[in-house]
């Protein structure tokens, strides 16, 4: 299945007059009906993880706010977060004029070496959802974005998202666990002394693409990250534990050079900060969100780990001596222990959904796990008839289930080969480098069949309720974890071709 993560939004885009900002007004005319038709102005943002829901709902939320006289161009494809270095690159960009707006992790402004941003990531500080949710409607957000006025910066917005928890292959529960362990991390000085600190090694670098793979091959045993990204990858697929509580926080910064800022009129400075207001508002949703990825993680046979209270305190005392140092890091770490509830250490990201099983053991997470093995059961009898089948999803298709980008810009039409010995073959046209043919089996059981790819794909196994009628395959999701996939699976029959 197409499976790229970060993906621009496509939005009308104009002329640009300058980079990064990307100003084209127009004079204002008059309509037949005697009225001015405002100029618009079109920005261009900036987004690492343009498939981010709180960055597209902010672009949308500009062209509301300005009625129509701001339009939104966010850029996925400049700065790509595929490439670990780029968020590096792009605050470089920003400081140095040569982007007009971003929106980005604030990770970055503390790599960058701003002290509030760095004590935002101080370990076990901030590392729940709620708790986040709080920092981001509170005064330190304000606090938190003053400090990028010295940076020739205008920050704008501080937006929740989902803390940074641990998958792994092994079950990290008490402290010994993390001893000698390599840790795939985002490129982040912080977060590396973090990963030593709790005894890992970290490793920094790889693409995202890359995961599944180092997972697979055991070059890394585990990786910091979040639900979100741990289903969009079905890196679970390689490592089925989960840490139920957090090490750092998630934020989003929407931020502007000076000089694109002054270029606005007042009235769309204001609509521009009503929107960042509203994208906090509508972050609200991320605790939701997570508990769905968890539900259906969880589903797939993922495990959540909680350590004791003592094995918790234990993980956070390691980390301690990577608090940073300095008076203003200092004032901002008091500042945000004054100012928002729940802070410290905390056995939970996230309220994890009833389906999820957790384990305060090592011996009870591995005998979990076994318990959710598949039986390996051989396929045989299918009763779907073998042949080529062939589908065709368009842009509209992908963008109704979710799937945005530029592997989804394109109408793209799918073909199945279903051998009677069980295996299948998926190709596309168009093709894309990083997908080529996707193998695998399929095993069907009464109206389910389940198609178990081979793991080079990233996909855990795919569970779908199946029905064929007059030369047509028609499918409902019983257990897909792919966003894509699901799109593929029933966005249209599938026709029998030969």
């Amino acid at each position: 299945m197409t499976r790229t993560v970060s993906v621009p939004l496509a939005v009308t885009m104009l002329a640009a007059a300058l980079a990064g900002l990307a100003a084209c007004t127009g004079t204002p005319s008059i309509g037949k009906s005697g009225a001015v038709n405002q100029p618009v102005t079109v920005i261009t943002l900036q987004m690492p993880d343009a498939g981010d829901p709180d960055g597209t709902y902010f672009a949308q939320d500009v062209a509301r706010r300005s009625h129509g006289t701001l339009q939104v161009h966010v850029d996925g494809t400049s700065y790509p977060d595929a490439l670990p270095s780029n968020e590096a690159r792009l605050a470089a960009a920003l400081r140095a004029g040569r982007v007009g707006f971003s929106y980005q992790p604030a990770r970055d402004w503390a790599a960058a070496g701003v002290a509030g941003f760095q004590a935002l990531d101080t370990p076990f500080l901030v590392t729940t959802a709620q708790a986040s949710e709080k920092l981001a409607a509170s005064p330190v957000a304000a606090a938190l974005l003053r400090q990028l006025t010295p940076l020739g910066l205008v920050g704008i917005g501080l937006i929740p998202a989902e803390p940074r928890q641990i998958l792994s292959v092994r079950p990290l529960i008490a402290p010994s666990a993390f001893d000698g362990i390599s840790l795939r991390i985002t490129d982040n000085p912080q977060t590396a002394a973090l990963a030593r600190a709790l005894g890992a090694h970290p490793v920094e670098g790889e693409l995202a693409s890359q995961v599944a793979g180092l997972l697979r091959s055991g070059s890394v045993a585990a990786v910091e990250s979040a639900p979100v990204y741990v289903l969009q990858n079905s890196y679970n697929a390689e490592a089925p534990y989960l840490t139920s509580y957090a090490i750092i926080p998630k934020f989003e910064t929407i931020v502007a050079s000076r000089r694109a800022w002054q270029a606005l009129t007042a009235a769309q400075q204001a609509a521009i900060r009503q929107a960042a207001a509203d994208t906090v508002v509508n972050a609200q949703l991320v605790p939701a969100r997570e508990q769905q990825e968890l539900f259906e993680l969880c589903g797939a046979g993922l495990l959540l780990v909680e350590p004791s209270p003592a094995q918790l305190t234990a993980l956070a005392d390691r980390a301690a001596s990577t608090a940073p140092a300095g008076a203003a890091a200092a004032a901002m770490t008091a500042m945000i222990k004054a100012d928002v509830p729940g802070t410290g250490p905390q056995p939970d990201a996230v309220p994890p959904p009833p389906q999820c099983r957790t384990a305060s053991t090592t011996a009870q997470a591995i005998a979990l796990h076994n318990l959710s093995l598949p039986s390996g059961s051989a396929p045989h009898g299918a009763t779907i008839p073998p042949g080529t089948y062939v589908t065709t999803d368009t842009v509209a298709d992908f963008q109704a289930g979710g799937q945005y980008g530029a592997d989804w810009q394109t109408t793209i039409t799918y073909t199945w080969h279903l051998y009677p010995n069980g295996a299948v073959y998926q190709t596309q046209q168009p093709d894309y480098p990083d997908q080529g043919v996707y193998r695998g089996r399929y095993v069907v059981k009464g109206d389910e069949v389940t198609f178990i790819w081979d793991p080079y794909t990233g996909l855990t196994p795919e569970t779908v309720r199946w029905s064929y009628y007059d030369g047509e395959l028609t499918f409902a999701i019983v257990d897909v974890q792919d966003t894509n996939s699901k799109i593929i699976y029933t966005a249209h029959p599938w026709r029998k071709t030969g």
